[in-house]
């Protein structure tokens, strides 16, 4: 292709485009393997776009992009789009001029493209392995922004311990899991010559890796169909696909991608095997080896959803090196981006922005740190926030398991919420670590909100904030505080229940109480699980009117709570329990208070076995569910 000033597209699914485009994108320095056709199109499949090539010629530098030209539901169903670099971390790369590359240069030339093509917005993911600080350090412009999303991590390969077999920096842990896994599992690659024989190894993958997204409750997203597989089987010898076995059963698995500098752990998968012989450190080594053997420098094992989350851990443990990422937004045509930013449901990154568009406040926002559960009452809270005008500084919740789209932690980041854990927060607060180990600022904290959060708080996190630290608690105060109160409330055959909120002090649900909301319950028709909807439904009343009232008068007032009743796990072990000279009444009030199915409910014990109880009503009540 004769360079010729401005930006020029090579449509991938076109007969030819694949191979011009693969044929320009090695001539740089900077290729790898997310740049390649065969990756662009898979992921073009997975988000109903059209894969694009973008070479943008200026007077003394070529800049190239995959792109994909996404379809949008605009507010009143019109037909819009707008482009993005594919899903994973494509970034920008050059065709090797001396020239600097100049940021400045590459958003201007990128809007007018937009609005040429009349696309609303064009998104970039930068790659943590390249040089790209000229992009990321570039001058923001009213039509541009980078959002400097965290860190990934990768190991450095030329650092090996021939002795075993893995990276010379894996921790003594990483180390014993490496030799626990290899005593019980072993590792099967595809043949990369053989298209059939990937195609199988994918297919073995993909049974694993649906159970797992499954198991966590993925967003569809993460569902890939098979065409995706198929597309990936077309990088050939540029992919890898590990299984890990125990006997003769398939237990885990990961997809590997290499280009010619770098290897990228793409997928994985695993099942309650796999984690008990720790197959996933098992992988991992096994990719390096793969990777190393290739010749690549280093093995890209990408990031945890949190500054220092578990999963961010476990790949550090293998001896990995931090590395920046970010998303760099141009917006093409402003009116129909803020149109975009306030449609209900809107796609990724439009959503994020959906309540700053729609709500301005005289008075500055109040700045607020959310703690929960990943609970559909917590979601709700959050989008509440975001939508009247708060300030979401940071959000803290579980980080247990793969990033799925549908935790909390996840939801947040989707929003451009920084998330971090409450160790991390202590650490800050209390001298451990420095405050630029947190991607946000803990100056002028307005509000700590506790909306279902299990863990007990702190003095340094009640003491934050500059208004309060606040608890949501589902059941009415003083009468019933820590866990297990709607199973209590159905086994005393009360009358009403309720909700609450509390400020927050160092014991648990004993600070002085805010609001207390009742209603009246019907105890022998509730369970467990209708009783938590119901109250659920009241606690987020009372959250949408304790955050106006606040918002209004910047202050709350408390009074003691007096004398209250706590109710431990212990206590709800013993509960729910069945004795044997418990009477048909009290098993049938056992059977509903503690009927919240997939948990174990009410139980007897026979010859050593525990098993779960329930009765014509429950049985009843799943019929109708059923039909």
């Amino acid at each position: 292709m004769t360079p010729t000033k401005g930006v020029a597209e090579i449509r991938l699914d076109e007969a030819d485009g694949a191979d011009r485009w693969d044929e320009l994108a090695r001539q740089s320095p900077s290729f790898d393997t997310y740049h390649r056709s065969s990756y662009v199109l898979a992921t073009a499949g997975v988000e109903n776009s059209q894969a694009l090539g973008i070479v943008i010629s200026s007077s003394d530098q070529q800049y190239l992009l995959p792109m994909l030209l996404r379809p949008l539901c605009g507010p009143d169903r019109q037909s819009w789009l707008d482009a993005s670099t594919p899903y994973g971390y494509g970034g920008v790369i050059t065709l090797g001029s001396d020239a600097a590359p100049n940021g400045s240069d590459l958003f201007n030339y990128l809007r007018e493209w937009c609005r040429e093509r009349n696309l609303l917005t064009c998104i970039l993911r930068s790659h943590p392995l390249l040089p790209q600080d000229w992009l990321l350090a570039a001058k923001e412009v009213e039509f541009a922004s980078v959002t400097r999303l965290g860190q990934t991590t990768s190991v450095p390969l030329f650092a090996w311990d021939e002795d075993r077999q893995c990276p010379i920096g894996m921790s003594k842990g990483r180390r014993s899991d490496l030799s626990l896994a290899r005593r019980n599992l072993r590792i099967t690659w595809n043949e990369p010559s053989q298209q059939t024989n990937t195609l199988e190894s994918f297919r073995i993958f993909r049974g694993l890796y649906e159970a797992t997204m499954q198991r966590v409750d993925a967003t569809e997203f993460f569902h890939f169909p098979w065409s995706y597989y198929e597309r990936l089987s077309m990088l050939g010898t540029d992919v890898g696909v590990a299984i890990a076995w125990h006997g003769n059963r398939a237990v885990g698995g990961a997809i590997f991608m290499a280009g010619p500098s770098f290897a990228h752990y793409h997928l994985s998968a695993s099942d309650d095997t796999a984690h008990s012989y720790k197959a996933s450190t098992l992988l991992v080594v096994e990719g390096a080896k793969w990777a190393r053997e290739r010749g690549c420098r280093r093995l890209h094992l990408g990031g945890g959803m949190l500054a220092n989350d578990s999963l961010m851990r476990f790949k550090q443990s293998f001896g990995g090196e931090p590395h920046k990422f970010a998303h760099i937004m141009i917006i093409g045509d402003r009116e129909r981006y803020h149109s975009m930013c306030s449609v209900e449901g809107s796609p990724w990154p439009y959503e994020q922005k959906r309540s700053h568009s729609a709500h301005v406040e005289s008075e500055e926002p109040l700045r607020v740190i959310l703690m929960g559960k990943d609970k559909p009452l917590v979601r709700k809270g959050l989008d509440h926030l975001l939508q009247h005008g708060y300030r979401v500084v940071a959000v803290v919740g579980p980080q247990n398991g793969p990033a799925t789209g549908r935790r909390l932690v996840d939801i947040a980041a989707r929003r451009g919420i920084p998330t971090a854990t409450d160790e991390t927060l202590y650490d800050v607060l209390e001298g451990r670590s420095g405050p630029e180990t947190l991607t946000f600022s803990l100056d002028k904290i307005d509000l700590v909100i506790s909306l279902l959060y299990w863990k007990r708080i702190r003095k340094p996190i009640i003491q934050l904030p500059k208004i309060a630290c606040i608890n949501f608690h589902p059941a009415p105060l003083p009468e019933f505080r820590g866990v297990g109160g709607y199973n209590i409330a159905i086994l005393e055959n009360l009358k009403y229940w309720g909700a609450a909120v509390h400020f927050v002090d160092e014991s648990f649900d004993t600070g002085e109480l805010i609001e207390v909301r009742r209603f009246e319950i019907d105890p022998s028709r509730e369970t467990a699980f209708t009783l938590e909807q119901n109250t659920q439904n009241v606690l987020f009343e009372l959250f949408k009117e304790t955050m106006e009232k606040v918002k209004r008068d910047r202050k709350f007032t408390g009074k003691p709570q007096g004398e209250g009743r706590y109710f431990s796990k212990k206590d709800f072990e013993q509960f729910r329990r069945i004795q044997p000279d418990d009477s048909p009444e009290v098993i049938a009030r056992k059977v509903r208070a503690f009927w919240y199915p997939p948990k174990g409910g009410a139980s007897i014990l026979i010859n050593g076995s525990e098993y779960t109880v329930i009765d014509e009503n429950i049985l009843s009540r799943l019929v109708k569910r059923s039909d």
